[in-house]
């Protein structure tokens, strides 16, 4: 795939699913063809834009985090022959490929690192707006636990998109009062990636806890956090072995 078929591919979904192939003159532009729905084009590129979505991976700072709207897609080949970002707003589509001419491997490069900052760089010289909402799509509540429809109880709660008259129904169990560290579990190890940047590497501490009962998070005697109602954190992590302290409802949990 060439990245002038590549920004096809994606210049599709910024039109609501309809394809026109690139082309390079103004007065050959062929009529558009269906190649998916409005919604499915729509709801893919909610989920391209999600910033939050990327903050495990990538950071909460990375070239992919714009102060506008943009959906965004990283690709790396196995032998790091091939960097790729593909991406677009309603007005522009950018795909950007970055490796040799002569096909030798970049020094283990992802997407990202490489062509990620060409990526951001064009973007941000061209701006541009969202997508519209196109009719067929509803936003409704799920409990992130089950992505049921959140009963009353249910401790972490988020709006989700989803096709009209598809969102959950029913509703899920009611988040147990019983106050629990969920992750890490006592099983649980960590290894973190040499080759990742620093601003990548979060670990999520998870705990189920009633909403609105206080959890302190210390960790090798610091306090990282206190929360109330959404019990988690991203911890930025690094190397060495540490003591984590939990205090909710009644008791004190430690993950070593």
């Amino acid at each position: 795939v060439s990245p002038l078929e590549l920004a096809g591919a994606y210049a599709a979904l910024a039109r609501g699913g309809r394809y026109r192939p690139p082309h390079g003159r103004a007065d050959a532009e062929a009529p558009p063809r269906p190649l998916l729905t409005a919604v499915a084009s729509f709801l893919v590129a909610d989920i391209l834009s999600d910033d939050g979505a990327r903050a495990l991976a990538f950071g909460t700072e990375s070239d992919l985090a714009f102060n506008f709207r943009a959906a965004a897609k990283t690709g790396t080949s196995p032998d790091h022959r091939d960097n790729w970002v593909a991406g677009f707003t309603r007005d522009y589509t950018v795909v950007v490929w970055v490796g040799n001419p002569d096909g030798r491997p970049l020094r283990g490069t992802s997407g990202l690192e490489g062509a990620g900052p060409v990526f951001r760089q064009v973007m941000l010289r061209l701006g541009g707006r969202w997508l519209e909402r196109p009719a067929g799509v509803e936003e409704a509540q799920i409990c992130t636990e089950t992505g049921l429809s959140p009963a009353p109880g249910c401790g972490r709660v988020a709006r989700e998109l989803f096709p009209q008259g598809a969102s959950p129904r029913p509703d899920c169990a009611p988040t147990e009062a019983a106050f629990a560290l969920e992750c890490p579990r006592p099983w649980d190890r960590f290894q973190l990636d040499p080759g990742a940047p620093a601003t990548s590497r979060f670990i999520r501490f998870r705990a189920r806890a009633p909403v609105g009962s206080k959890v302190e998070w210390t960790l090798g005697g610091e306090l990282l956090a206190i929360t109330t109602a959404d019990h988690e954190i991203l911890w930025p992590a690094s190397p060495g072995a540490f003591e984590l302290y939990v205090r909710g409802p009644g008791a004190e949990l430690v993950r070593r």
